[in-house]
């Protein structure tokens, strides 16, 4: 184990590029050290032109892809095999405008995938976190596939942002960005799991940060000041497809819309 790259840092004085194609990782990442990933887009800040497409990884020891304090940026038609502990991942909450598209994520073994030792960084959510883990949910994740891990797509939505982002998020009301044509089938626990969302009509500001007010965070708050309107905004996953799951959907959600919802076989 070992071995990561990543882009760190944006130049706003510079047009960055940062594309990786078409490269195969093996056992790469380092286990439970936080921030040695296989791929890496770190606090990057606005960069369309940051793309990870068509790499393969395989036997990861840490996440395989991870968004963190970055927006604008693709991950398009890579592949993960045996990713240990989570195959994408928005780290800090305020990740926004990103998109994840065609990528497949297999576990050959549960077991294999997980990564649970007392309550180090990469276990702190217990056994494994799943094929695409969001912390910041304003992205467009659109027609990925997840089997045989512990969860196929989970969105904790707990918390007000982690690290640079500390204190700057809500991430339960988060709203989601396009959410379509996903597969989720054959995992330990969740197909889709949305655990506690509850999308709001959030005001960020360009680092996707809520901006504050004299009565803190407000947009996150449910009804609008002054006139107490609803502040909810409607999430909608679109034509998602879970099959040989233990559980498929979340615990307590609101303002999210199902439209072609398929489930088939799930216990």
């Amino acid at each position: 184990q070992g071995w990561h790259t990543g882009a760190f840092w944006e130049d706003e004085t510079l047009d960055t590029t940062h594309i990786i194609k078409f490269a195969e990782l093996d056992h790469c990442g380092q286990n439970d050290v936080l921030g040695r990933y296989c791929f890496h887009f770190h606090r990057m800040g606005h960069c369309p032109n940051c793309v990870y497409e068509g790499n393969a990884v395989y036997n990861s020891v840490q996440a395989g892809f991870t968004i963190h304090g970055s927006h604008f940026t693709k991950l398009h038609r890579n592949v993960m095999w045996n990713p240990k502990s989570v195959g994408i991942y928005t780290e800090d909450g305020n990740e926004m405008n990103n998109t994840i598209s065609e990528n497949a994520i297999i576990c050959e073994d549960i077991m294999a995938c997980g990564w649970a030792r007392g309550n180090e960084w990469q276990s702190q959510n217990g056994l494994k976190e799943g094929g695409i883990y969001f912390q910041g949910m304003t992205n467009n994740l659109i027609g990925n596939r997840v089997a045989g891990m512990e969860h196929g797509f989970w969105s904790p939505g707990a918390g007000n942002g982690r690290g640079f982002a500390s204190g700057k998020t809500c991430n339960t009301h988060q709203p989601f960005g396009i959410f379509e044509d996903n597969v989720w089938h054959d995992n330990q626990r969740f197909g889709i799991y949305l655990d506690n969302q509850y999308s709001r009509d959030l005001e960020r500001d360009d680092e996707a940060h809520v901006l504050k007010t004299n009565y803190g965070m407000e947009s996150c708050n449910a009804f609008k000041r002054p006139d107490g309107k609803d502040n909810g905004y409607v999430s909608v996953i679109k034509n998602d497809f879970n099959y040989h799951n233990m559980f498929v959907g979340g615990y307590s959600i609101g303002d999210i819309e199902f439209d072609g919802w398929l489930s088939v076989n799930n216990i």
